[in-house]
């Protein structure tokens, strides 16, 4: 229900943020994908990296609705229903909500006579361009997105390695715990 947004070339785009401050932009129509567009993550999903310095406005639409008098956040919704969030303990026991998560609350509650209003929360472009220029500076994008790949592909051998050493004493204290079922060890 919720996204972010940001306005290019004079238009609304749904947009997502990289870890070294490039904006994933995604098309608004399959029309609109061109070659400059990938799928990253082999999703079917497209997108094109671009500079916060390309983008007029960046900002994240935040869903809510007033519930028994109180501003609660629309997190999801079904055919018939939404799901309502809070976070304050206080206000999820005065409204009946459900603990979700170690941080929150939740209830689902009928479509029927809820008003779903739209903020607008703005993301501060300055910021976003720092963060860009500060790792132009450093090393290139692809550069820095390189390297943390070989980090990731090293840190997930080490991760295989040690479930695969976990699996094997898995395996050998069930083998014991037979043996000592039948009375062999």
């Amino acid at each position: 229900m919720s996204d972010t947004y940001g306005i290019y070339n004079g238009e609304v785009h749904r947009i997502g943020f990289t870890e070294d401050g490039r904006i994933a932009l995604y098309p608004n129509s399959e029309s609109e994908k061109d070659k400059t567009y990938t799928d990253r993550y082999n999703t079917g999903t497209y997108s094109k990296l671009i500079a916060p310095t390309e983008l007029t406005e960046a900002y994240y639409l935040y869903p809510y609705t007033d519930y028994k008098g109180h501003k609660v956040e629309v997190i999801r919704e079904t055919a018939d229903e939404y799901e309502l969030y809070v976070g304050d303990c206080e206000t999820a026991k005065k409204l009946g909500f459900d603990r979700c998560d170690k941080y929150g609350y939740d209830l689902m509650v009928r479509k029927a006579g809820i008003e779903i209003c739209y903020e607008k929360k703005a993301y501060d472009l300055n910021g976003m361009i720092c963060l860009y220029e500060k790792n132009l500076k450093d090393g290139s994008p692809e550069k820095q997105t390189s390297a943390k790949k070989k980090y990731k592909k090293k840190n997930a051998n080490i991760a295989t390695v040690i479930f695969a050493i976990a699996q094997i004493a898995f395996l050998l204290i069930t083998a014991k715990v037979v043996m000592l079922i039948k009375g062999v060890g």
